[in-house]
């Protein structure tokens, strides 16, 4: 039962994927030093917006207080997706955005420097 506690805990608490089970014998199939690894899940609501000069890009920040971060990536063209900088919270203002369309998505950060997966991307 303690284990599936901790589990429920690391979902919870830690705001990261469920990444095993609890094993017949009651032992959890991750050590908590392996449950610290487990991305958060990626954020939600990547939009931007051009202000000026910049593209402003904003999403749903993830509500949880081991979020410490935000990587911004951006792909221009049939480019893959190039690390642009990182926030603690939106919005990233891209000072330097290319000229015509770009995309961006966003990653979130743990306090373990575990990385979620891309967001879903929007276009400039």
């Amino acid at each position: 039962m303690r284990s599936r506690t901790l589990l429920m805990a690391c979902v919870l608490m830690l705001g990261c994927s469920t990444g095993g089970t609890t094993q017949a014998s009651g032992k959890p199939d991750q050590s908590v030093s392996e449950a610290r690894k487990i991305p958060p899940f990626p954020p939600k609501g990547v939009s931007v917006k051009t202000e000026g000069k910049s593209a402003v890009v904003t999403w749903d920040p993830i509500p949880l207080d081991n979020i410490v971060g935000y990587k911004v990536y951006r792909k221009v063209g049939d480019s893959q997706f190039a690390y642009v900088g990182t926030v603690k919270r939106p919005p990233f203002v891209d000072e330097r955005p290319p000229s015509g369309s770009a995309s961006y998505t966003v990653t979130a950060l743990n306090t373990y420097q575990a990385e979620s997966t891309l967001a879903k991307p929007a276009k400039k």
